[in-house]
């Protein structure tokens, strides 16, 4: 999955390195200067969502050690330790 993400992404990067290739500096600078304000724009709004939105959860629940120790519940940890930041953002906007 992670794979095919990285080459997807490779993919629609290169169609847009090929269209600038051929342009004027002033096309590839205006490309630029619109791909980087959403980029940072797009950032803004999520740290600003992140922050705005109360922590679901307070105080954790005591976590019994013989329920962690087997192999199974330690792969379930890892697997929601390992989540990407759409998903962190998504389980804490919908986990209410």
């Amino acid at each position: 999955m992670f794979e095919g993400d990285v080459l997807m992404a490779y993919g629609l990067t290169s169609l847009l390195v090929a269209y600038l290739v051929g342009r004027s500096d002033r096309v590839v600078r205006n490309v630029v200067v619109v791909v980087g304000s959403t980029y940072v724009a797009l950032l803004l709004a999520v740290t600003a969502l992140l922050v705005a939105t109360p922590d679901a959860s307070g105080e954790p629940a005591p976590v019994d050690p013989a329920a962690t120790a087997s192999r199974p519940a330690q792969a379930l940890r890892l697997r929601r330790f390992d989540r990407g930041p759409l998903e962190l953002l998504m389980h804490r906007l919908y986990a209410r």
